[in-house]
C-alpha cells in the first residue's frame, strides 16, 4: 500500500470518542484529504465512479470491496514553502525564530494581529492578492501539467507583514483548488459530506481552518 493509500485508509476509518456525527457516517461520506509536500484525495464508492481528471476507480486499492478515486494537487506544502522561501522578508522573519517556534505558526500569528489592527476579518487581508496555485501544473481536476501559477495584486512590499499575507493567499488558494476538486467528485456521483484531514499540513490551524471555511464541509483533523 502506497503511503496517500496508507494515511487514507487510517483516516477514513477512523472513530472519535464523543463524536457522533463522525462515527455514524458512512465511510462513501467521508474524504481522506492527505496534505503534506503534495496533497490526495481520497474518495471511496460501492460502484465505479469515473470523474474527470481524477485518478481512478481503483478496486480495493485502499478499502477492500469499494473503489477508490483519488484527486491531488502535485504542490501543497512545497507551494507554501516556495511562497514564503522566495519572498524578500523571510530571512528576516525566519532569523527572528525563537528555537521551539515554527514558522508557519508565527505567520499565522502574525496574521492574526494584522487583522485585529486593520479591524478586518483575517480572510479579508488578502482583497487584493490572489494566488493561482498551480505552479507544478494541475494534477486534479483538469488534469494538464502545462498549468502554471500566477499571483495576482503585487506591489513594492517587502515587508515581513506582506509575507504573512501573501502566504495567506497561498493557503486559500490551496482550499479553493480543493473546493474545485470536491466539486469534480460530487458532479461524478460521489457524496461528501466530511472531510478528514492527515499529514504535515493538517498541523497548520489557519490551512484546516481555511479549508472548512472554502469548502463548507465539516471538518476533522
Amino acid at each position: 500500500m502506497i503511503d496517500a493509500h496508507a494515511g487514507g485508509l487510517g483516516s477514513i476509518g477512523c472513530n472519535v470518542d464523543g463524536d457522533p456525527f463522525l462515527n455514524s457516517l458512512p465511510l462513501r461520506c467521508r474524504l481522506p484529504v492527505i496534505c503534506g509536500t503534495s496533497t490526495c484525495h481520497m474518495a471511496i464508492s460501492e460502484r465505479s465512479l469515473f470523474v474527470p481528471g481524477v485518478w481512478g476507480p481503483y478496486l480495493s486499492a485502499m478499502v477492500p470491496g469499494f473503489y477508490t478515486s483519488e484527486g491531488g494537487q502535485s504542490a501543497a506544502g512545497k507551494l507554501l514553502d516556495h511562497v514564503i522561501e522566495t519572498h524578500p522578508a523571510y530571512g528576516e522573519v525566519r532569523d527572528a525564530l525563537q528555537s521551539t517556534e515554527y514558522l508557519q505558526n508565527v505567520l499565522n500569528s502574525n496574521l492574526e494581529k494584522l487583522s485585529n489592527k486593520k479591524c478586518i476579518r483575517l480572510a479579508a487581508l488578502t482583497s487584493n492578492l490572489h494566488v493561482w496555485p498551480d505552479f507544478y501544473g494541475n494534477r486534479s481536476p483538469l488534469a494538464d501539467a502545462s498549468l502554471q501559477g500566477m499571483m495576482c495584486g503585487l506591489t513594492l512590499d517587502r515587508s515581513a507583514a506582506n509575507l504573512a499575507v501573501s502566504y495567506l493567499a497561498t493557503v486559500q488558494a490551496l482550499a479553493y483548488s480543493t473546493r474545485f476538486i470536491v466539486e469534480a467528485l460530487t458532479a461524478g456521483g460521489h457524496n461528501i459530506k466530511l472531510m478528514v484531514l492527515s499529514g504535515g499540513l493538517s498541523k497548520n490551524s489557519l490551512y484546516c481552518q481555511t479549508h472548512a471555511d472554502v469548502t463548507g464541509k465539516y471538518t476533522r483533523i
